[in-house]
């Protein structure tokens, strides 16, 4: 993995929930700060930082409260609803990893360095093996799980890289931030 192109980006501290690439999700922002760094990537239509909380009880937003890893989401659409949060739906396009967080006032933004993946040779019979046993041990839970359908069990045989299958896998599972 390696780090290329730092940009600056308007960002939103996530309680209790993680985002992969490729992810289609819906969350409710509620900080103004958060609200404010929504609406300032909506204006300029640039994507948006999301990274979750290590404590999800704190409101800070600087290196030692979340964590340095996080996803570079396009905003695929936001509402203001009566309470004054905002719905917005997210799409997870690539990770990025924090190098500094910007003491701005109004709202959270932070200097982030996107992640590539290192590319794996198709024929690494371990990596193999490994996707295999996933794929098995996934299905197994989706027997038990009705969150995961039939059609999430089959999107897994189209996923083409093995970090995309992780990021697939891990949207649904369900455990702690921590």
């Amino acid at each position: 993995m390696k780090n290329i192109n730092p940009q600056i980006f308007y960002a939103i501290p996530l309680r209790d929930i993680v985002i992969f690439p490729h992810m289609t999700t819906t969350i409710v922002v509620g900080r103004q700060k958060s609200v404010q760094a929504i609406e300032n990537a909506k204006k300029s239509n640039i994507p948006i930082f999301v990274v979750t909380q290590i404590n999800s009880d704190q409101d800070n937003f600087d290196l030692s409260s979340v964590y340095n890893v996080g996803v570079v989401c396009k905003i695929i659409e936001s509402t203001k609803v009566n309470d004054g949060n905002v719905k917005v739906v997210l799409q997870g396009l690539m990770r990025g990893k924090i190098n500094r967080i910007l003491p701005e006032t109004d709202f959270f933004s932070c200097e982030v360095s996107f992640l590539q993946d290192e590319v794996i040779a198709a024929e690494d019979s371990e990596l193999i093996g490994l996707i295999k046993a996933s794929v098995e041990s996934f299905t197994k839970l989706g027997e038990a799980n009705k969150k995961i359908t039939p059609e999430i069990i089959s999107a897994l045989s189209k996923v083409k890289s093995p970090n995309d299958l992780v990021f697939l896998i891990c949207s649904f599972l369900t455990s702690s931030t921590k």
